[in-house]
């Protein structure tokens, strides 16, 4: 069972200035943009050709490549495909393998 830092009982409580108690957040979501939001998850409604959650099975060093291959095609101007997008969800994927320390793992490989 994973737990997260700061947002079980255990988080700090803090008061606003009109004397509401609540636990503190750990991030400021609010201020994601929801059309940034809305276009990754397009591009992982069309990532289901692969079935879900596939890309777990894909290191953080290949989705790194990925996205840089988008990234270096939007500047290049190309526009057969929504790259930009492409790149943003390629990143996710690869900040979440990150974090399971798969990249960690491809580095001393490489080693």
């Amino acid at each position: 069972m994973a737990e997260i830092e700061g947002v079980g009982p255990e988080a700090e409580v803090v008061e606003n200035e009109y004397g509401g108690k609540q636990s503190r957040t750990i991030a400021a979501l609010h201020l994601l943009d929801p059309e940034v939001i809305l276009a990754l998850g397009k591009v992982l409604q069309k990532g289901e050709k692969y079935g879900r959650d596939n890309w777990r099975r894909i290191s953080c060093e290949e989705h790194l490549n990925h996205a840089l291959n988008h990234i270096f095609a939007a500047l290049a101007g190309d526009t057969q495909d929504e790259h930009l997008e492409h790149a943003l969800c390629r990143i996710h994927f690869a900040v979440a393998k990150k974090n399971d320390g798969s990249l960690q793992k491809a580095i001393k490989n490489r080693e």
